[in-house]
Formats: structure tokens, sequence, C-alpha cells
């Protein structure tokens, strides 16, 4: 059996090599922009660890904050667990809060608003609830950033950029990007490297699903946008993954209708 290049080159990955670069260039930026500190927002548990602790080897863990907001009534103990337990690794720090109240106070007074004359039923407001969610998070999160005068990093990869795998204006997107570099493949073996192997096994659902627009799992899209970032025609991105030529073309479709923009990228 003939083994995808482009699978090879994904697995080829020197995670240490790049926490080392990557720590220099996030100390360099905050330094520059005389911040004072670096904050997060979680909702990703295995991306914002990553960054965390990049910015913890950085700048140092007492100057590194991350906010777990929670919006519904579920405690989700076992991801407040788990952001707790890697923050004593890292140094930094981590605040748990609760905004279920607000939260479902403004759910149930917004109204219900169409823009486009065209649709004889308005937009339920309940029906996006979720994105609703992400966006409220990141403004308290950016309040806390904007009155601390620290930069306020998103937990994005390359995987989710370029399919659009994120809100708008959410949480996880942040205002300055640190893993934007690196494929899900890639954050894999960057968790490994850093001890952090929990949160890079197969149930993890950050690293291992199948994105529902496409059809395809991540790490198969990992390796279509590998081969259109080397310029690769899809014939032979197909023929290297052995998959369908359409894939391909679907991915294709949706990094052509990619739509947001991120300022920084470290």
């Amino acid at each position: 059996m003939i083994m995808s290049k482009l699978r090879v080159e994904l697995n080829n990955f020197d995670p240490n090599q790049y926490i080392n670069e990557k720590t220099d260039k996030i100390k360099t930026f905050i330094q520059t922009h005389s911040f004072n500190g670096v904050i997060l927002g979680l909702h990703s548990l295995s991306h914002c660890s990553l960054t965390a602790l990049l910015c913890s080897r950085a700048i140092g863990g007492s100057n590194v904050y991350v906010l777990n907001i929670l919006s519904s009534s579920a405690r989700y103990q076992s991801k407040i667990h788990d952001i707790n337990k890697i923050s004593k690794i890292g140094k930094f720090k981590v605040i748990n809060f609760e905004i279920t109240k607000f939260y479902n106070f403004l759910l149930k007074n917004l109204p219900n608003i169409s823009f486009n004359k065209n649709l004889y039923q308005k937009l339920n407001v309940k029906s996006d609830s979720k994105d609703l969610s992400e966006r409220l998070k990141m403004i308290i999160v950016n309040h806390y950033s904007d009155q601390n005068n620290y930069a306020l990093f998103g937990n994005l990869d390359k995987n989710d950029l370029l399919t659009n795998n994120y809100v708008n204006n959410g949480i996880n997107t942040g205002e300055i990007l640190v893993l934007h570099d690196l494929y899900k493949t890639q954050i894999r073996k960057l968790l490994l490297a850093l001890n952090l192997g929990f949160l890079a096994n197969p149930t993890q659902p950050d690293l291992n699903y199948t994105n529902t627009d496409l059809g395809l799992q991540a790490e198969t899209i990992d390796c279509i946008l590998l081969g259109i970032e080397k310029n690769m025609n899809n014939k032979a991105i197909a023929s290297d993954l052995n998959i369908d030529i359409n894939e391909i073309d679907s991915v294709q479709n949706i990094i052509k209708n990619k739509k947001y923009l991120f300022p920084y990228m470290i």
C-alpha cells in the first residue's frame, strides 16, 4: 500500500521546534504592544489549554488568565476539573463563573427580527441561541481585556479558519490568533509534547469529528487543506489521499466563500 505523501508530511511536524518558535513570537508580540498579559475565553478545552500553556512559557503563568464562562444550568464539572488541572501545569489563572440567569433573561426578551422582507416568517432568536451565547461570552472577555490592558487571544486552528468552523465574533475567535498555523493533526502532536495526551485521544470532539457540511473527518480535511496550500491540483490531492475528487471541490468552495478575517496572527 502506497502511503499518502500529505499524511506523511502532516505527521512529520516537530512540536518541540514549534513550541520554542511560538513562545518567542508571543513574548515579542506582548512586549512590542505593551500588553500587561493575556486573557482567553474557554471554549475548546484542547486549543485553549495549548494557547494558555504557550503564553505561560512566554510571559509567565501569573500574567495569563482563562475565563470559563458558563451559560447553562449544567455545571460542566469535568471541563472545570480539567482546565483547573492544566492550569497547575502552566501556573496560569482560571476563573470559572456562570451567567445562566442573565443569558436566559436576554434570550427570553430579545425580539425576533428579520431584515429580509422576502421571509414570510420572522427569525427565531432561540434557534441561534448557541451562536448568541458564544458572542455574549466574547463581549464579556473583551470587557476584561480592555479593562486590564490584556491581549485577547483566540483558539482557532488552520482547519477551523479555512472551513469556517467557528462562530463569527464568538469566544473562540478572540482578537489575536496563535494556533492559526496548525492543522488538527498537528494540534494532537502538540498536546502530546506538552503532556496533555488525555486531550488528544479519539473521544475529543475538538480534534476528532466529522464535518457535517462536508461529510469528511477532520484528519482528511487537514490533508486536503495541506494539498491546496502546496498548490496541488484537485486530481493530484484526490489521488494521493485515495478519495473522490468531488470532496476536494467541496472544501475548495468553502475556502472561496470564507468571509471573516482576523487582524492579528502571531
